[in-house]
């Protein structure tokens, strides 16, 4: 992946993440309005939603940079992480939702800090200068190992970090660096987006030998045991969907260009989507032999225990997102200057609050979405809300959508990101 800067959010580069250089064609607002800037056109929206019932904690980042931890209705507000002088960054939560780590980076230089964090109360555990700032990171699902990628002298660096004593081990160069954790000390990565290995958090890597060259994806997804799904290419420009095991290769599908996936927590469903290339294929109904094409512009639902496909009919879709539950699929449709969740849940699709998203969303998170997928949440913990960060009706800051009703979105406060807790 490439090279990454951790500057103001007003004058950053478009692509800033864990992958290639890209450029966001979303319309972007900052994202940073005023907490007391309500706007005038609040009024015009509809009775919002009582989120007062709704679990977890958020994380997001303010108008001055700093990190606050907050209920899902913007109540008893605390802050993680102080701005102004210093720029603070992806925060990511633990599994267990009571810790975040962050990245943060000031005149006399970065720092990566581990919190535990309470109803009552934030306890720093880890502060510790770093060489450079991590621009992502990722908590194995134990909660006990930390993978990060930063600048190193020969480029992109994946890292590890020991959750509990703050302990860093450099684990190697490459650019892309996409990946995923398979178990609590391992992560199978996607490395130069040709060589797959599996990396272990103390130990040394193993290439997995490839019958075939990977096709276009960024992070391919882990699942149980060492199974993970990748594309490779089939030689005529497009991508064939395949899931892997150490001796074992299942086609799943193929598709006319490059893939995004998504799977849900349980392992059971694969959400693949298809940029557009401007071309419409053909859908073919799912037969072991030929595969099932899976269309340009749409997403596509593979059952992973059944192989059965399902194509929806929305388009311009430029992000997937799973529930924690496995039930419901978050997609991200974008028009010429605007964004909406839309939320499908089997024959069921509802649209949430259209939002202009803040530029943090659309440049940092956007084009990478499908890594961040793999290590943060923008769901409530019981899969019935959704945060986002941008504008409605003008009015910039970090939104909570209900997506088990038909009322508005409420604004929690200020912010360009903000994450959901798991727990």
């Amino acid at each position: 992946m490439t090279s990454c800067s951790l500057g103001d959010p007003a004058v950053r580069p478009e692509a800033e993440g864990p992958g290639e250089t890209a450029t966001s064609t979303m319309p972007a607002d900052d994202g940073l309005a005023p907490d007391d800037d309500q706007g005038e056109a609040r009024d015009e929206r509809p009775e919002p939603a009582d989120l007062s019932t709704l679990p977890g904690q958020l994380v997001r980042r303010t108008a001055d940079g700093a990190l606050v931890i907050s209920a899902p209705d913007g109540s008893n507000s605390r802050e993680l992480a102080p701005g102004g002088a210093a720029l603070n960054s992806q925060p990511t939560w633990s599994p267990d939702g009571d810790r975040i780590v962050w990245s943060s980076i000031a005149a006399d230089g970065a720092e990566l800090i581990i919190a535990q964090v309470a109803n009552d109360s934030i306890t720093i555990e880890i502060q510790q200068a770093v060489p450079s700032p991590a621009f992502y990171l990722a908590w194995s699902p134990a909660n006990s190992w930390i993978a990060g990628l930063r600048n190193g002298p020969s480029g992109i660096e994946l890292i590890m970090i020991d959750a509990d004593t703050g302990e860093i081990r450099v684990v190697g160069p490459g650019q892309p660096f996409f990946t995923d954790w398979m178990t609590n000390n391992e992560l199978v990565a996607v490395i130069g987006g040709a060589v797959l290995a599996d990396i272990p958090a103390v130990g040394e890597a193993t290439q997995r030998s490839l019958n075939a060259p990977l096709g276009v994806f960024q992070a391919p997804v882990a699942l149980s045991g060492d199974e993970a799904i990748v594309a490779f290419d089939d030689g005529q420009g497009g991508s064939t969907v395949t899931r892997l095991g150490s001796d074992t290769a299942t086609p799943l599908a193929m598709a006319d260009g490059p893939v995004i996936f998504a799977a849900n927590a349980q392992g059971t469903r694969l959400a693949v989507a298809v940029p557009d290339a401007g071309v419409q294929s053909e859908v073919i109904s799912f037969q072991t032999n030929p595969l099932p094409t899976l269309p340009a512009g749409q997403v596509s639902i593979v059952d992973l225990e059944t192989g059965d496909v399902t194509t929806l009919p929305e388009t311009n879709v430029a992000a997937v997102n799973w529930s924690p539950d496995g039930e419901t699929l978050a997609l991200l449709q974008v028009g010429t200057n605007n964004a909406t969740w839309r939320f499908v849940t089997g024959d069921t699709s509802v649209a949430g609050t259209t939002f202009v998203p803040s530029r943090e969303f659309g440049s940092a998170y956007l084009p990478f979405a499908d890594q961040y997928e793999r290590s943060s949440t923008w769901w409530s913990p019981d899969s019935s809300a959704f945060v986002f960060s941008g504008s409605v009706d003008g009015e910039a800051g970090v939104w909570v959508d209900r997506v088990d009703d038909d009322l508005a979105a409420i604004r929690i406060g200020s912010g360009d990101i903000a994450f959901w807790s798991p727990q």
